[in-house]
């Protein structure tokens, strides 16, 4: 009877085999999460353009609230100019893959002339506003800057 067994060659390629296998499939996942954070800071950059246009194009001030417990960000026109975002007024919802902080926490107001933020109080807040994500260990960072909405990538 012939007794079959596996060699050591045998079970050092397989080894090798697997081992290519696992470093691909590392590199593959550490490229999606720098993917996926930087869609949600493109994404996030759009919208605040776009509350920024609409605030401008139609005459009305427009915000931008951010939740950092739920990972999530709205924005609508502030129909009756009380700072805050009725759900009535919301226009966009967007939930984010990555972990989101604001500095100094604020609700953005894209005003119809320039852009400004305030605080929770309604008072304006004059450093910019960052608006930090982060995902993996990676963290990226938007500026809204006061008084003229301009946005800014870090």
């Amino acid at each position: 009877m012939e007794k079959k067994a596996t060699t050591l060659i045998e079970l050092v390629i397989a080894l090798a085999i697997a081992a290519g296998i696992g470093a691909v499939t590392l590199v593959a996942f550490s490229l999606l999460d720098r993917r996926s954070l930087e869609s949600s800071v493109r994404s996030l950059y759009v919208d605040l353009s776009w509350a920024k246009t609409q605030a401008l194009v139609h005459q009305h001030n427009y915000l931008f609230v951010i939740d950092t417990a739920n990972k999530s960000y709205k924005t609508g026109e502030d129909k009756d100019d009380n700072d805050t975002l009725s759900a009535a007024e919301e226009e966009k919802y967007k939930k984010l893959s990555c972990s989101i902080a604001v500095t100094p926490e604020a609700t953005i107001r894209l005003r119809k002339l320039f852009g400004t933020s305030i605080d929770a109080s309604g008072d304006p807040v004059d450093p910019p506003v960052q608006i930090t994500l982060t995902r993996a260990g990676r963290s990226k960072q938007v500026n809204v800057i006061s008084g003229t909405g301009f946005l800014e990538i870090q």
